[in-house]
């Protein structure tokens, strides 16, 4: 009794300091993100509020004539988009990447002898037990038990025997999968970007061109000098800011979140690939076909998330782009970099973006007071400087789509799952060794003569 109350303090003591270590990582982890975000923010703050300290003198002196009105600042200018088809060329080397990691890994179980002999070992073994059931009458040789015996056979044997070209079905079935479920995501791409359903399979990138045309617009520099120049746009400009911030990172979000879920689905489609001679051979023997139905499961699983995850947000990403281009209009909003009325008094020499007042074509630093209008002293008197609605109406239409994201990864989980149970209940597999049996009855070879009672 003693004894058991030591070891059970022990095992209390230990499992709190593990607890304990546990909570300290996680509050290192955090001061650590912390301190770079800070840095970051700080970094960002002296190159917007007091360029003198990271630019030099001449740059900076042209940088006060600056407003967004200049060629610079267009979204269609080639020299400041960073982020111009960002997404498209990660995907791509993604792609690039784990399709070779397929290939190398599925290569490295066929062209080995002794994988080669364990599935010869095995087709040879299931011939033996089934010719075995038929000559003792234990099931009949029927003709939908020839054939998924042939059908058992030819696909198991396939792994270790190329066809003309080289291929093997692992090559197939990643045409199936992978050619199919790009044809349906262009499909849906075309359908919302056109109207129309185009039967014809072309880049599956493209259908993150409009998702990429938003982030050029979001994460452009004038949308970064639009969220500093609001800040001064009177009492509610800090607001209108903050909004728009909020706007940005919810967008960073939801693009995260979808490039997360296509990535990750492709990444884990080429491990399965790659493990296709593994897990075809398990089709063969009862107590081994469910896990060939499990990862026939997955693969339908990881092919329809990117399916359904485009023909859900197809739709909501033009209309964030629309939305996008709403927020920052090319005639209402703009903002130009002067030197901030306070820099005398401090050390430091501080300028600032504030937003303009554009007349006459040109546009020049606002001064004056604000009102819930918008400019009070501004001839052409505006709007407030980005309209709140606008913002809202980008926040909302982001936030449908990250939730889509997420719609879409348990819809397809839910289909895949489905359609396995489905096929175990009524998939001609489970007949083949019990083909000709009693009613009723059933002979598997690796677990014995089986009755299943009647209702």
């Amino acid at each position: 009794m003693l004894y058991s109350l030591i070891q059970c303090n022990k095992k209390n003591s230990l499992g709190s300091r593990m607890m304990k270590n546990n909570d300290v990582a996680s509050i290192h982890r955090r001061f650590s993100l912390g301190s770079i975000v800070v840095l970051w923010a700080m970094l960002l703050c002296v190159m917007v509020l007091s360029p003198s300290l990271v630019y030099a003198q001449e740059e900076q002196e042209s940088m006060l004539e600056q407003c967004t009105t200049d060629g610079f600042f267009d979204f269609d200018n080639e020299d400041n988009s960073q982020v111009k088809e960002m997404l498209v060329e990660i995907v791509e080397e993604i792609t690039a990447a784990i399709e070779d990691a397929s290939q190398n890994l599925e290569d490295a179980f066929t062209s080995s002898d002794g994988y080669r002999q364990a599935v010869g070992a095995a087709l040879t073994l299931y011939i033996i037990f089934f010719a075995v059931t038929v000559m003792t009458g234990i099931s009949n040789l029927t003709l939908q038990s020839g054939v998924m015996l042939l059908v058992k056979i030819g696909f198991v044997g396939y792994i270790i025997t190329p066809d003309s070209d080289g291929y093997t079905i692992s090559h197939y079935a990643r045409e199936f999968f992978d050619k199919g479920g790009d044809c349906l995501i262009y499909g849906f791409h075309m359908l919302a970007t056109t109207g129309a359903w185009s039967d014809a399979c072309g880049d599956v990138t493209t259908a993150f061109s409009v998702l990429d045309s938003t982030v050029k617009i979001v994460f452009s520099p004038r949308m970064l000098v639009t969220i500093f120049g609001v800040m001064q746009a009177g009492p509610f400009g800090p607001i209108v800011a903050a909004a728009l911030a909020w706007s940005v990172f919810s967008l960073f979000l939801a693009v995260l979140r979808a490039l997360q879920v296509y990535c990750v689905a492709l990444v884990i489609k080429a491990v399965l690939y790659g493990m296709t001679p593994v897990f075809l051979p398990m089709m063969l023997f009862e107590r081994t076909k469910s896990m060939f139905t499990s990862w026939l499961g997955q693969l339908v699983n990881f092919t329809l998330q990117p399916v359904l995850l485009f023909a859900f947000i197809s739709f909501f990403a033009t209309m964030v782009y629309s939305a996008a281009q709403d927020m920052l209009p090319d005639n209402d909003v703009h903002v130009c970099y002067v030197r901030s009325g306070v820099q005398a008094a401090l050390p430091l020499d501080i300028n600032s973006w504030k937003p303009a007042c554009c007349t006459g074509g040109s546009c020049r630093p606002y001064e004056g007071g604000w009102s819930l209008e918008g400019a009070v002293d501004c001839e052409d008197k505006r709007i407030f400087p980005v309209n709140h609605v606008t913002i809202l109406t980008f926040l909302l239409l982001v936030h449908i789509m990250r939730q889509l994201c997420e719609v879409a990864v348990q819809f397809a989980s839910e289909v895949s799952q489905g359609g396995v149970a489905i096929a175990q209940q009524g998939n001609p597999f489970s007949g083949m060794m019990g083909g000709g049996a009693a009613p009723g009855q059933q002979f598997d070879p690796s677990r014995g003569y089986s009755t299943r009672g009647r209702r």
